[in-house]
């Protein structure tokens, strides 16, 4: 089951990386209503997606697998979860979480060789700057839940859905 809407371009720096806090915060809220309430799935997650090679092709996502018989019923839910966060937002505390574990990650990802030879790549072809990075972390928990929630009511409309089920036959 994947349900999904665009999301922002790679260089609505601001919008991808709410979208991002929110990706985090739904795989928690879909993990704990689709996987531990309902028991619709083993394991469910959402992603934050965006691609710098190309325009317009953001995407947030939920995705997991589900039993034949339960994954409409798996796909209806997420896909309610998602517009109910969308409209609501996250809570305080969820952004408290997300913001200690987006440092955490940020602190972990720095120290990849791989991180910085993406991260090089992207600086020369897709006009990222050395400034960004020095303030990443601080940028990050300078957003409010205000500001995540502005940003899935941008995206988080009719003409950016979709949702894919995938059975065997």
């Amino acid at each position: 089951v994947l349900v999904a809407w665009r999301g922002p371009e790679y260089k609505q720096l601001k919008d991808s990386r709410c979208m991002e806090l929110a990706a985090k915060i739904l795989s928690s809220r879909l993990h704990e209503e689709i996987r531990e309430k309902k028991q619709l799935t083993y394991s469910a997650f959402s992603q934050s997606r965006t691609d710098p090679a190309f325009d317009n092709r953001g995407l947030i996502l939920a995705y997991f697998t589900a039993a034949k018989k339960k994954a409409h019923k798996a796909a209806r839910l997420c896909r309610a979860l998602m517009l109910e966060f969308a409209a609501k937002g996250p809570t305080e505390k969820e952004m408290r979480i997300v913001q200690k574990q987006m440092a955490t990650d940020l602190k972990d990802l720095l120290q990849k060789p791989s991180f910085w030879s993406n991260w090089l790549v992207d600086l020369q072809y897709h006009h990222k700057n050395l400034d960004d990075l020095v303030n990443v972390e601080k940028t990050y928990q300078s957003y409010s839940k205000e500001d995540v929630l502005a940003t899935l009511k941008k995206y988080f409309i009719i003409e950016n859905e979709m949702m894919f089920i995938v059975r065997p036959r």
